[in-house]
């Protein structure tokens, strides 16, 4: 096989689909150009379904959340109780309890993994764990992991 009748791929469909190409011939698999296509078209939906997912998270944001969403990567929620929380960017382990500072900041205190079973968008999964702690705090807290905070990072506020 050469390289002439190989079919290369962008480093985030290889990284994303796994899909190998090379031209030498102890490589296990050489994508198709049917293969690279499907993985093309999987890759283009993905792209929109987490457009459509960021567009629809931004309607249920204040203008507030909104604003630290698009500078830092992450919003507060405050929940009924007065309890404040933050939500980073990402599918799990992103959601933090925080604690007022003498000086009107926060810090975490606890860390919390609680996620859609699904792959899903990670606008959706944010989504999701706003609305649940805006509307059941104690169920979202009653079923979540509490993984161990690694370093304090520095909060959107």
């Amino acid at each position: 096989m050469t390289a002439s009748n190989t079919w290369q791929l962008d480093s985030w469909t290889q990284q994303t689909w796994g899909v190998v190409y090379h031209s030498s011939p102890f490589v296990a698999h050489v994508a198709s150009r049917e293969e690279v296509q499907a993985a093309e078209v999987r890759r283009q939906h993905i792209v929109s379904a987490e457009a459509r997912a960021m567009a629809l998270l931004r309607r249920f944001l204040t203008p507030e959340q909104q604003r630290q969403l698009q500078d830092a990567g992450a919003f507060l929620v405050t929940t009924p109780s007065g309890v404040v929380y933050e939500l980073t960017m990402g599918r799990s382990g992103n959601l933090y309890r925080l604690e007022r500072t003498p000086r009107n900041g926060f810090r975490r205190t606890t860390r919390y993994c609680v996620h859609p079973g699904e792959s899903v968008p990670t606008a959706d999964t944010l989504l999701a764990q706003k609305l649940w702690l805006e509307t059941d705090e104690a169920g979202l807290l009653a079923v979540a992991n509490r993984p161990a905070l690694e370093r304090l990072e520095p909060l959107c506020v």
